[in-house]
């Protein structure tokens, strides 16, 4: 057997066939569609470039979006959680193997020297002793892991509502004998402007750090128009009172924000409006649901993932 060697392709596919591609990946992330890339550059000025990686025959095995800035002779390249890996390649080579070797042609291809700022975060689970070895390649480790929550959507809703914390399952109970609260969909522009503008007020009254509002609507809108998102509120007396934006890519989704009015919180609406997207997401045949990064400012929300006792997933550290 050929032993394996990477290389980064430049693509030229449509969202249409990366999304394809990333139905053939077990764990495939928001910080890798054409949404969110959207965003990086309208917001945050940083040209995406979606690249495959291919092996020695010329196979696909992985894809990934780089972001960079040139200003004059400083460079700056990033990926945010990636590579991802197809889960052929997994299976055949093994995650280990693959990032090491994905290190290596980065590094070869994005040296770390003068005015050249490197920033990756992998979408790597931690391994013992791999970050050892990628700093052997001249990479640095930067902050913490990053942690999320995962839940596997291939069991039954019965399985999946058996397996919570007593509490989650009670608050939803709660949720759902509450009379007059509708549950509905989003599904124009004006609403999703709406949707921002609430999440901007809650932002503003929790003072906590997350999306920007303009960043946010800005990845929702193109959510919008490539149908690559599902937006979800609660609405009482015709006023929206709480909301929920999960992003889709491949069969993964994730929850990206939501917010919450002294009524929404009152009537325990995110229980209802995470549960109908459960249900949503199994209908449209999803396997599995990216919660969001476990963060430790942030209590409340992560008892809210935590407790539905989904998988938790600890990624390597950030390296420059």
């Amino acid at each position: 057997m050929s032993k394996l060697a990477l290389s980064f392709d430049r693509s030229t596919l449509s969202t249409y066939e990366w999304n394809q591609l990333l139905k053939k990946a077990p764990r495939s992330n928001w910080m890798n569609t054409w949404p969110y890339a959207q965003a990086v550059q309208k917001r945050d000025y940083k040209r995406p470039q979606t690249i495959l990686i291919r092996d020695q025959n010329n196979t696909v095995i992985g894809l990934f979006i780089l972001f960079e800035i040139k200003i004059f002779f400083v460079h700056f390249v990033e990926i945010h959680r990636g590579p991802i890996w197809l889960e052929a390649a997994l299976l055949k080579y093994g995650e280990l193997e693959l990032t090491l070797l994905f290190a290596q042609e980065f590094n070869k291809i994005y040296p770390s020297k003068w005015f050249t700022f490197r920033r990756w975060l992998p979408e790597v689970s931690d391994q013992t002793g791999i970050e050892e070895k990628i700093k052997q390649l001249g990479f640095k480790i930067k902050n913490e892991h990053y942690e999320t929550v995962w839940l596997m959507l291939g069991q039954s809703l019965d399985d999946i509502k058996k397996q919570m914390h007593p509490k989650w399952r009670s608050s939803l109970k709660d949720a759902q004998t509450f009379k007059d609260l509708e549950v509905l969909f989003l599904d124009n522009a004006e609403d999703v402007y709406n949707f921002v503008w609430n999440y901007q007020n809650y932002k503003g009254r929790k003072v906590f750090v997350g999306l920007s509002p303009q960043f946010l609507l800005e990845e929702m809108n193109w959510a919008l128009k490539l149908k690559s998102g599902l937006f979800l509120v609660v609405r009482k007396d015709k006023k929206m009172i709480s909301g929920i934006y999960i992003s889709l890519h491949g069969d993964t989704a994730a929850y990206r924000a939501g917010w919450n009015t002294d009524e929404g919180r009152k009537f325990k609406c995110h229980y209802l409006l995470l549960w109908q997207s459960f249900v949503t997401l199994k209908e449209r045949g999803f396997k599995s649901l990216d919660l969001g990064g476990i963060l430790p400012e942030q209590d409340s929300l992560n008892r809210f993932k935590l407790r539905t006792n989904g998988l938790k997933i600890k990624n390597m550290k950030t390296l420059t």
